[in-house]
């Protein structure tokens, strides 16, 4: 039988995968029958498994073990958000929660780090396609007025219309969206 919460640890990360890491699973994998009575603990030299008898289990003997399958199963419960989750700040919340995690905490981390790397270069992308669009509107915009009069009238409306991340020179992370804006609004 497992010595120690770090044995058990190991024997559960070894035969359960991250993605199947969730409290019904563990539960199962550490009780069978009913009333719980037998506890999975490894295997033997031949590869059966072994079992210790909890000599009259009770009620509330079950409940701890679920207790304790709940905490361990929240390894394949983040697995599953982060598969899901675009959001960068709930991913980071994701892999803070992750790195607490008694069993896979490795595997879930990576697996986090993997999704924020995504959702960072898909927001890299997403700005860099807006810069572009509002680049060229300025511009376009701006060649349309006659008059100095419609210039400064025009780039206060292209200012109250631009994205607020575009809205100084400060926002504009491509060379050629910042050249699109110095060219309207002259500033640097």
């Amino acid at each position: 039988m497992p010595q120690s919460y770090d044995q058990l640890y190991d024997l559960i990360e070894r035969n359960i995968n991250v993605e199947e890491a969730t409290p019904e699973v563990i539960e199962s994998f550490l009780v069978t029958g009913k009333e719980g009575g037998r506890i999975k603990y490894g295997f033997d030299k031949k590869g059966g498994q072994r079992y210790f008898q909890s000599p009259g289990m009770s009620v509330s003997g079950r409940s701890n073990i679920r207790k304790f399958a709940e905490g361990i199963g929240k390894a394949g419960e983040i697995y599953s958000e982060v598969k899901v989750e675009t959001d960068i700040r709930e991913l980071k919340k994701l892999r803070r929660e992750a790195t607490t995690l008694d069993v896979h905490s490795i595997a879930v981390v990576s697996k986090v780090d993997e999704a924020i790397e995504l959702a960072e270069e898909v927001k890299r992308q997403e700005q860099e396609i807006l810069e572009k669009e509002s680049g060229d509107w300025l511009i376009r915009k701006y060649k349309e007025a006659e008059t100095v009069e419609e210039e400064k009238e025009l780039r206060k409306e292209l200012k109250a219309e631009l994205p607020y991340s575009l809205r100084s020179i400060k926002g504009w992370g491509t060379r050629k969206g910042a050249l699109a804006f110095k060219q309207v609004f002259g500033e640097d």
